[in-house]
């Protein structure tokens, strides 16, 4: 039977009824446990016989999708299907005309769909999404929107934890570092809504070191691209080191039944093993370009290590595939720093370096014209790496190949910004012809 009576047309004691059931799901302890409560119930409406049932049913139909979708938010970490159940939520709600939830199930879907766009590296759509529902739940009356007033402190982590990301991206490292430490206070303030030593407190004392260490693990990564090994972060881990423990303790006692945390606890531990990468092969790479000796690391474990945080990547499933483009990024940045330091290390074995006047003709005899051909028709064939691959075996002067390694870190950097949909097409194919244009200019 088509539904036409609406909620609002009912008696204060018709709507009381629905609003008890309202209240007796949002006392369940778990969305499970309501999901399942209201599937048994649907059952008997099944076939409604009037208008009032078809209503019932409407609104056992509009409960299931709301608290659908607060399951994969807060279990699965499935942010699309989070969003979709809530759209559908909302649509119901607004057929039937229950004003109320009709106004928390928007502010619910547009706070889903900021995190969702935030998880799909678009920051800008995420954090407007994240700004307007928290002003849609300050406005909002009615004691359902009251029900999620802790909902702000809870949103405010993840928007100071994206703004820090959008300023990494932007180079503002100053403003980066302020937003970090709002994120990590706001994750503090959010774990003292919770009983002490229980699994939600120590989720987002989880969230807030492990956000922490993020941002320094990002920043470290920025660094390294920018062969700026001399910075503070490679001298010492114990900042880092400090957050990330603090990180995987708290969010191996938190509620690893939960798609988000798990997929933290993972990331937590890829990114504690890439940090000890990155400051090792950057404490080599400042070592030859001081031209001081240093012990070679162990470069078979430092691929390891990277093998290792790529496996713990993997867990994650598509959600962590940004992570494992960093990972593979760095492995090649092994390879290159590797040979590098072979060259290095060889050079200074010799009881006397060349001339200048010698190494000018070795360089000149590096250079030769056929080694140029060669990385020309690379080029032209679209083989860039296999060019930086072919340099920097066959060329022995230090500061060309230093040269190299910087230009192929910054392919590497448009990949990466370019997959992860922050970089257009066109911007990432001008950026690579910079690149090549500048490899042809270092051998001519």
């Amino acid at each position: 039977m088509p539904q036409q009576l609406t909620f609002a047309a009912l008696t204060a004691d018709e709507q009381k009824l629905f609003t008890d059931l309202l209240d007796f799901l949002f006392d369940k302890p778990t969305n499970e446990e309501a999901i399942q409560f209201i599937e048994e119930k649907v059952q008997e409406y099944k076939e409604p016989k009037n208008e009032k049932e078809a209503l019932v049913l409407l609104f056992l139909q509009a409960i299931w999708h709301f608290f659908t979708s607060q399951y994969h938010a807060t279990t699965t970490a499935n942010w699309a299907q989070a969003v979709e159940h809530m759209e559908e939520a909302h649509r119901l709600f607004s057929a039937m005309q229950m004003e109320e939830m009709v106004s928390l199930s928007d502010i619910m879907r547009t706070y889903y769909g900021g995190i969702f766009d935030m998880r799909s590296n678009n920051l800008k759509s995420g954090l407007e999404k994240q700004e307007k529902a928290r002003q849609m739940l300050e406005k909002a009356g009615g004691r359902y929107a009251k029900n999620y007033s802790g909902l702000m402190l809870h949103m405010d982590p993840d928007i100071y934890f994206s703004l820090a990301l959008q300023d990494l991206m932007g180079l503002q490292l100053d403003s980066a570092q302020m937003h970090i430490n709002k994120a990590f206070d706001a994750a503090q303030k959010a774990a003292r809504l919770y009983p002490d030593s229980s699994p939600e407190q120590h989720n987002w004392l989880g969230i807030g070191n492990y956000y922490m260490a993020y941002f320094l693990y990002v920043r470290a990564a920025y660094l390294f691209k920018e062969l700026e090994f001399d910075h503070p972060d490679f001298q010492s881990t114990a900042h880092f080191d400090k957050y990330i423990k603090q990180a995987i303790q708290h969010l191996n006692q938190g509620t690893l039944n939960n798609k988000n945390i798990l997929n933290l606890m993972y990331l937590a531990k890829s990114i504690s093993l890439q940090y000890k990468v990155q400051a090792e092969v950057a404490g080599t790479m400042l070592s030859i370009m001081k031209k001081q000796t240093h012990t070679p690391p162990d470069w078979a474990a430092l691929k390891t290590l990277t093998q290792s945080a790529i496996q713990l990547a993997t867990q994650i499933g598509e959600k962590g595939m940004d992570h494992i483009r960093i990972c593979k990024s760095t492995l090649r940045q092994i390879n290159n720093v590797e040979r590098l330091a072979a060259i290095h290390w060889s050079k200074a074995t010799l009881s006397q370096a060349p001339t200048p006047t010698q190494a000018r003709d070795e360089k000149q005899a590096e250079l030769s014209k056929e080694l140029i051909n060669r990385c020309r028709k690379l080029i032209a064939s679209n083989k860039i790496n296999e060019v930086f691959e072919l340099l920097i075996n066959e060329i022995s002067e230090p500061q060309l190949v230093n040269n190299i390694i910087l230009q192929s870190s910054r392919l590497s950097q448009l990949e990466e910004e370019l997959n992860s949909g922050t970089l257009t097409r066109a911007d990432f194919l001008a950026g690579k012809s910079q690149i090549e244009k500048g490899i042809l200019e270092m051998l001519t």
